[in-house]
Formats: structure tokens, C-alpha cells, sequence
């Protein structure tokens, strides 16, 4: 009998001893009546463990669920669709109703249309599918996708939770691939072939038809496959193959136009393979950047073969354009450059200012086997837009250029080291400013200049702030400070510095290089004849240019190693060093009225100006100006100690006269001189005739006059020298 006491549950159950005495009773009938179900002690019903079982039964029943399974074989007979047939260990029920009773032939190809599995046999089968695109990995939950190809991904199942990883861009190869993901809010029309995949873009995965699929417009709608990369990128991922074998090869030019294209990649990487950029047609220019993107091509070798004719001069395989230029650790070779050819070869790197200045450049290191340049900086916009702060990063090499660096009218802050084994100018910068550089080269071959500092074209900027130290094994070309014939005698040099040794004077081009020419050469192409520097009066500026000619000891004699053909007032201060020869009058020029128009010369501390010819003859006057007498150009005092000497010709016994000088004065705040003091301390005369010499400031006291009479022989010469006291 129980004693229902009704005692509530809650809140920490009853502690009702007849409470404890009525669960006793009730857990005995839960567990071992044969009911289904008993009442608790507060009267709720509950199942007992036979109803639970019943429970189990009754549901096992209504899912069909037998226990014996049929063998699969002939004759058998199915009677139910629950019944199980089992073959090679799997499970199959018959899929129909009507199909039932079933009796099996034996033949699987005739049954299997009537059964369906039920097992995971092929559940496993599907997961170890490493063809079907829709099965393996991809029926898991995020899971990795395995595919051969980029083609693969337009039947692959489309799943946010997968990752999906491409072995190679092609089918059967082995670079190029990487990790897919599925975006389903992806404009397809952002397709670019590599990076952005829409799979409903057709394409057979060949080669040949590449360019198509990178530049085909996406379907309409969303849905892509993307790429998962850090802005870094190789053309191979973009479907270039690196496989030039010095013959032939895949054009790899789509594939890189691609990388450009895509303003996500920061790096383009290559493989270190040879890729094969194709023939150029003249002046052709196969890259444009417009973006900030560096190049790291892992040495990679870049080869083109350009146009070959007299018209091909600015054929370009890459031009940064208004942007920053990071390209580097690359080799580059035109195949079809030669010194013989009518062109002068493809430009590996170029730089360009259209719209706006530009700096921070980095080029190298490389090396160019065969080409125009190892760099080339060019105008294309306004001259107040420069490209900036370029700097070579080394080892900078190239086999044979044309040219070494190039800067023409832009390039200004550039420094470098380089090395060539062959060029016709290894320098040749013009209308630009501070370029630094240090080369060497083994030869130089026959040309205008090997080195060649110029100022070319109207309203263009002073040539000025150029550094060079350079060394040549053998040349065949002077080293040159001209303006081109459009400037008609003008131009503008300031602050140049020429440091060349040589070992030896090359023999390929003696009407222009040899013992007794000269090797160092300043003037202005002639208008009237642009071949030849003008020896006519010219309004040309030059000032502060310094220049060494260290020649080897294999060298002869030089008869004279520096000339300045072209006069003009306007020349200022020259330094040459106490090893570079001179020869006096070549170094001042005289125009066929006897205007001398030259520099004031300084070496081994003293600065000296010369005339040649009849000295009472016009103009045989030598004019220092009054703003190198004093160590400021104004508003201070000089004293210097003038030496004058002249002779009457050349010959041991020719007349001879040498004086020299103390000058006290002072040069005010317009420049002008004031000579206080010009006693002669000393004076050697030697034969006949006399001469008589005079110091005297000019009218205007710009200058410091110094005039000789009394030698009239046609290559008599008179020089001033001086230095502060």
C-alpha cells in the first residue's frame, strides 16, 4: 500500500521517509514490469523499460529495418522493400514498390538499375574519386579540393567551405597553380584568367588559346573562383611558360600583361626560367606601367628580338610611365643586336615622365647580354616634370650596348656602378642634373663619343652636376662635352667632373682617336654642318669642369689630349689635373676674327689663361676675370702673385720672356676689379726681338688684361698664370 503523501518535488526533494519507501516501489515497477508504462509518485506516467523497448521496436519497424540480409545471386528473391540484398559489401534495397517481389537475375548490369545502396561502400568509392570534380574531397564539409588545372574549376562543385587547390595552371604541368576559393558575390565581369575565375567562361585549357581566355569578358551575374595570393605573383600563374632554348619559345608577353593589369599584384616574381617575348616591330614598346609594381625576376632571362633596322631607336620591352620603377636580378637579350645593325636595339628598362615628377628608383642588379641600354631615361612631357632619385643596384653588367646609361633630358639624381664589355657611348646623358656613376669597359668601339655629355633641343635645362669616373681598357671614340646643332652655338655646362683612365688607344678609328688627336673634346655641333663642332664664336656657358686623363703606361706620348673648339665668352672656370698633358692651343680657341673666348684654366693650384698666334695682332689679349682674383667673387681683396710668359714661336732658340708679378686689390660688390698694386718683382729675357708686356684692369673692370708686343710669329703664345698670396 502506498502513502501517497503528494509531498512536492522542488525545491531539493522530498525527505519524507514514506516518500523514500514509495520511489523504491516505483523504480522496481519501471524497471522490471511488463507494463508500458506506471504512474510516478506524484501521479505523472511514466515509460517504463519493456514501453521504452516497444518504443525502440515499433520505430525500427516503421523504417523498414530487417536484420537478415539476402545474398545477392541468382534466383533470389526479394519480398519487401525492406529486405537487404548484400553484394561484395554493400547493401541495396529495391528502389520501386511495383519492382516488387524482385527476383534477381544475377547479372549486375541488369539488376543494379532496380537496386539503390543503402551502405557507405559507395560513399567511400565517391571520396577516393580523384577525377570527378564533384566528388572526393569536395563532398566534405570544408574540406581541399585537388585539381589538375585551371580548366578544372569550370565543372568543379561550388562550395564557400571548400578551399581549392590547382596543381598547375595547365593540365599535366607542374607551376602556376595555387589556392581557389568559391565567392559567390564576385561580378563575373571581373574575370581576368587568373587571378578571378568565372567558370562560366569556356575554354579547352590549351595553350593557343590563352590570350583569349585571360582577356575574355565575364558572364553576366556573380559567382568566381579567386585566388588566394599576397600581391605577389609569376607569370606562370597567369599561364607563361619560361621555356626559351636560345631558338624558340613560348610568348610569354599575355601572361605578364596580365600581372600588370591587375592592380591587386604589388610583385611580379620570376621563375628563373628564360621567357620568350617575341619579335618587335620598330620603335615598338611591348610593356606600359602606369603603377607603383616592383619586378623581381629571380634572374630570370628576358629575351626579345627587335626590328633590326635604321628606324628602330626606341623599341622598349618595359616603360614605367609616372610611377616608381623596381625592377631587378634579371638578364636581357635582344637576339638580333649587333653593332652592325642598322638599329640601335630594344631598351630592356625605360623611364618616362608624362605628367608628373617621379623618384625612388631602383634598376638591378641585371645584366644585358645584347641591347640598347642598361637603362634608358627619356622625355615624354613637360621638362618640369622629371624622373628622380634613380639608383643602380649592383652588379650592373651588360656583354654589348649600344648605349651604357641613357638620359636624355630627364634623369636627374642618379648613381650607380656598371660594368660592359662592349659600347659605342657608354655615357651619354644630356639636359639633366647630379649623375654620379662609375664604370668600366673592356672596349669601346668606333663611334662620335664614348662618352658623350651634351645639352640637345630647345628650353631644355643646363647640363650640369655630372660626375664621372670611368675606365676603359682601349676606345675608339673621344670623350665629348658638345651641345647638339639645334642649340647654334649655345648651351649650358656647369659643374662636371671627368675622371678616365685607359690603358690603351684603340686602333679601329685612327682619323678620330690616336697619339696626336685629341681625346678629350668640348664644343657645338655646327648647324650648317652637324657632324662637326663649330670653331665660330658661340654664346655657350661653361663653368666649374674638371677633368683627369689618366693614361696607361703602355700609352705613347699624347700631343694633345684636351681641345675646346668652339670660342665663347662665356666659358668660366676649368681645373685639369697635374697628371692630365696639355698642349696651350688647343685648349684656347681663337675665331677666325682672333676673338678669344675661353676659359681661365686651373692646375696644380694655379689658374692660367693663354693666346696664341701674332701677338700684335686683334685680340692677342689675355682677359682673366676680375671675379677669380680674390678668393669671393665680391667684396674682398686680392693679392696674387702673376706670372706672365710668351714666346716667339717654338724652337730652342726662339725669343723668350718671362715676368712675374705681385697685384694688390679688390673686387667690390658688382664684381669689378680694382688693381692698387701691380709691381713686377722679376723678369728673364732671352733673345730677340723684345717683347713688352702690360697688366692693366679693361675699361669696364671686368677683367684683369695682360697683352705682350714685339712677337709677331704665327705661333707665338702668351700665358698668365697666378695664384693667392
Amino acid at each position: 500500500m502506498a502513502y501517497n503523501t503528494g509531498n512536492p518535488v522542488e525545491p531539493n526533494g522530498s525527505s519524507d521517509p514514506r516518500d523514500l519507501i514509495d520511489n523504491a516501489k516505483i523504480a522496481d515497477k519501471l524497471i522490471n514490469s511488463s507494463d508500458l508504462t506506471w504512474p510516478g509518485r506524484l501521479g505523472k506516467a511514466l515509460k517504463t523499460w519493456a514501453g521504452i523497448t516497444q518504443q525502440v521496436t515499433d520505430y525500427l519497424i516503421a523504417q523498414g529495418y530487417e536484420s537478415v540480409y539476402l545474398v545477392y545471386g541468382v534466383g533470389v528473391i526479394v519480398q519487401r522493400q525492406t529486405q537487404l540484398v548484400q553484394r561484395d559489401g554493400e547493401l541495396y534495397r529495391v528502389m520501386n514498390a511495383q519492382d516488387i517481389p524482385l527476383t534477381l537475375t544475377g547479372t549486375w548490369s541488369t539488376d543494379s538499375p532496380k537496386l539503390q545502396a543503402v551502405g557507405d561502400a559507395a560513399l567511400r568509392q565517391a571520396l577516393a574519386d580523384s577525377f570527378n570534380p564533384d566528388a572526393g574531397a569536395a563532398l566534405v564539409g570544408r574540406a581541399t579540393v585537388a585539381l589538375s588545372g585551371v580548366f578544372d574549376l569550370q565543372t568543379a562543385r561550388k562550395a564557400e567551405d571548400l578551399l581549392y587547390e590547382v596543381k598547375s595552371y595547365y593540365r599535366g604541368g607542374r607551376v602556376g597553380g595555387g589556392l581557389f576559393q568559391w565567392s559567390p558575390s564576385t561580378p563575373k565581369s571581373q574575370h581576368n584568367g587568373w587571378r578571378i575565375i568565372d567558370p562560366s567562361i569556356s575554354w579547352d585549357g590549351l595553350l593557343a588559346s590563352l590570350g583569349s581566355y585571360l582577356t575574355a569578358a565575364g558572364g553576366s551575374g556573380s559567382g568566381c573562383f579567386i585566388r588566394t595570393f599576397d600581391g605577389t605573383a609569376s607569370p606562370e600563374m597567369a599561364g607563361a611558360i619560361a621555356d626559351w632554348n636560345g631558338t624558340t619559345g613560348t610568348n610569354c608577353s599575355v601572361s605578364v600583361q596580365a600581372l600588370i593589369n591587375d592592380a591587386s599584384v604589388a610583385v611580379i616574381r620570376g621563375s628563373g626560367g628564360a621567357y620568350w617575348f617575341g619579335q618587335f616591330a620598330a620603335n615598338q614598346v611591348k610593356f606600359r606601367i602606369s603603377r607603383n609594381v616592383a619586378f623581381d625576376w629571380c634572374w630570370s632571362k628576358l629575351v626579345c628580338r627587335g626590328e633590326a633596322s635604321l628606324a628602330d631607336s626606341s623599341g622598349a620591352l618595359f616603360v614605367f610611365e609616372d610611377c616608381n620603377a623596381r625592377f631587378g636580378r634579371y638578364i636581357f637579350e635582344d637576339t638580333s643586336f649587333t653593332f652592325l645593325i642598322g638599329g640601335r636595339g630594344i631598351q630592356p628598362v625605360t623611364l618616362v615622365s608624362l605628367n608628373k615628377t617621379t623618384s625612388g628608383h631602383h634598376i638591378g642588379p641585371c645584366h644585358v647580354v645584347g641591347g640598347q641600354s642598361i637603362l634608358t631615361v627619356a622625355p615624354a612631357g613637360s621638362q618640369a616634370n622629371r624622373t628622380n632619385g634613380i639608383r643602380l643596384i649592383g652588379p650592373c653588367t651588360a656583354d654589348k650596348v649600344y648605349y651604357g646609361i641613357n638620359c636624355a633630358n630627364n634623369g636627374d639624381d642618379l648613381s650607380g656602378e656598371y660594368s660592359i664589355g662592349e659600347v659605342n657611348r657608354a655615357l651619354f646623358v644630356y639636359g639633366v642634373s647630379d649623375v654620379d656613376v662609375k664604370f668600366n669597359v673592356t672596349y669601346g668601339w668606333p663611334a662620335s663619343a664614348n662618352i658623350y655629355l651634351s645639352q640637345y633641343g630647345s628650353s631644355v635645362k643646363a647640363t650640369s652636376g655630372i660626375k664621372v669616373k670611368a675606365h676603359f681598357g682601349s676606345f675608339n671614340g673621344p670623350f665629348l662635352i658638345a651641345s647638339d646643332s639645334t642649340k647654334s652655338g649655345a648651351g649650358e655646362f656647369r659643374d662636371i667632373d671627368l675622371d678616365v683612365t685607359f690603358d690603351a688607344l684603340g686602333t679601329d678609328n685612327p682619323s678620330s682617336i690616336g697619339p696626336s688627336l685629341s681625346i678629350f673634346r668640348m664644343g657645338c655641333y655646327n648647324p650648317a654642318s652637324p657632324n662637326s663642332l663649330m670653331t665660330e664664336l658661340g654664346t655657350v656657358i661653361t663653368d666649374n669642369i674638371k677633368i683627369r686623363l689618366n693614361p696607361g703606361p703602355s700609352v705613347s706620348d699624347l700631343g694633345s689630349p684636351i681641345q675646346i673648339y668652339t670660342p665663347s665668352q662665356n666659358h668660366g672656370k676649368w681645373t685639369i689635373t697635374e697628371d692630365t698633358p696639355y698642349e696651350i692651343t688647343r685648349m684656347f680657341p681663337v675665331d677666325a676674327a682672333g676673338t678669344f673666348g675661353t676659359p681661365v684654366f686651373y692646375r696644380g693650384g694655379r689658374g692660367f689663361k693663354a693666346v696664341h698666334g701674332s701677338l700684335t695682332s686683334t685680340g692677342r689679349v689675355v682677359r682673366i676675370p676680375a671675379t677669380y682674383l680674390a678668393p669671393r667673387k665680391t667684396n674682398h681683396e686680392f693679392t696674387i702673385k702673376l706670372r706672365v710668359s710668351a714666346r716667339n714661336g717654338v724652337g730652342a732658340t726662339t725669343a723668350t720672356k718671362m715676368s712675374e708679378y705681385l697685384l694688390l686689390g679688390f673686387v667690390d660688390s658688382s664684381g669689378n676689379g680694382i688693381l692698387r698694386v701691380a709691381t713686377q718683382v722679376a723678369t728673364v729675357d732671352y733673345g730677340t726681338p723684345a717683347a713688352t708686356f702690360t697688366v692693366a684692369m679693361s675699361t669696364d673692370q671686368k677683367f684683369l688684361e695682360v697683352s705682350a708686343t714685339g712677337y709677331t710669329g704665327s705661333l707665338s703664345d702668351l700665358v698668365a698664370s697666378f695664384d693667392f698670396v
